[in-house]
């Protein structure tokens, strides 16, 4: 039997569209034959709170409140988790994948232990940015309720273990897969490092099926906005930046591939009109920048654009004319 797979996405994250992820790893599933369902958790609370509540999403100014116990527990009361424990119970998920980052650790603790307590058979995998070894990885796989954490690019490992966990039959030590950390019999087993996706060409485009209400009926704060990633790493190594750790090498989709992106992304959703390149840089590679570009000039289509951007010797003022022409409305330099 074939297990499926919940995507969950916690409080705090921006909720400017669907996030990215979620769309990206259903997608990845479905492509591969996986039953896959997402649960973006961040927005759904955001309309189940108070007025007075919402502010803790709209509002910058409070990103630390989600790391501490007692906002949390007050916001995430045991009505509320409940509710969303059974929801998700009652789609017939057993595996269930978390993507972290800092603000969203604590609620993502807290659906895990309600989850777990409530069926003990269920596979609860943590991934993202904070899983990875130069943040919480360890201390994620420490918790009783957590059965796996991926400190890597998680698509391939995931497909591989959803694989070994189908002939999974209980009682025995969970199967290992390379890229996890796993917990047999209480303790922590290094699987070693995750392969990773060579070719980003090769890849589907995030399914955003799953939100088509919730961007339709303007559940967003950017209803007309979609992410989309063009690449993964990064050309630089700075030593602020813990995110490099998480990518093992640079890569991008070709700038057809993009355009190719964007342009479904517009039929699909005849409001969409602004995509936010998040990776960690869009001009890693000048020339699929271009490539892309030209692209979008040659097409006619009215598009909008923005990502964070490194500081290019190379770039030329021809280059920036361009991207201007070709939709580029604003880029983060860091």
């Amino acid at each position: 039997m074939s297990l499926k797979a919940m995507l969950i996405n916690s409080p705090w994250w921006v909720r400017y569209c669907p996030p990215y992820i979620l769309g990206y790893f259903v997608a990845f599933l479905r492509e591969n034959g996986r039953e896959a369902a997402c649960f973006d958790l961040n927005n759904r609370m955001y309309h189940d709170t108070s007025a007075e509540n919402k502010k803790f999403w709209d509002n910058r100014d409070y990103y630390s409140s989600w790391e501490n116990e007692a906002f949390v527990s007050n916001l995430l009361d045991g009505r509320l988790l409940d509710k969303y424990t059974e929801e998700i119970i009652e789609t017939g998920a057993k595996v269930m994948v978390y993507v972290t980052h800092t603000p969203s650790v604590l609620i993502s603790y807290k659906l895990a232990k309600a989850l777990k307590d409530k069926n003990p058979d269920l596979i609860n995998i943590f991934i993202g940015h904070k899983a990875s070894r130069a943040q919480m990885a360890h201390d994620f796989i420490a918790q009783p309720f957590v059965d796996y954490v991926c400190p890597g690019e998680a698509d391939l490992p995931l497909l591989k273990l959803l694989k070994k966990l189908d002939e999974y039959k209980g009682g025995s030590a969970l199967p290992k897969e390379n890229g996890f950390l796993v917990k047999q019999n209480g303790k922590e087993v290094d699987c070693g490092e995750p392969e990773f996706v060579k070719d980003l060409d090769a890849l589907p485009f995030p399914d955003y099926s799953d939100f088509k209400n919730d961007i339709i009926e303007n559940k967003y704060s950017e209803p007309h906005r979609i992410d989309i990633l063009d690449s993964r790493g990064c050309i630089n190594s700075c030593h602020f930046c813990y995110e490099r750790l998480f990518w093992p090498k640079y890569r991008t989709m070709s700038g057809n591939r993009i355009f190719e992106q964007i342009s479904y992304h517009m039929d699909q959703f005849p409001q969409v009109n602004y995509f936010y390149f998040n990776g960690l840089l869009l001009n890693g590679n000048l020339k699929v920048l271009e490539e892309f570009c030209d692209r979008v000039i040659e097409s006619g289509i009215k598009v909008k654009w923005a990502g964070q951007a490194m500081v290019r010797e190379d770039m030329s003022r021809d280059l920036l004319s361009k991207m201007a022409k070709a939709g580029c409305v604003w880029l983060g330099y860091g």
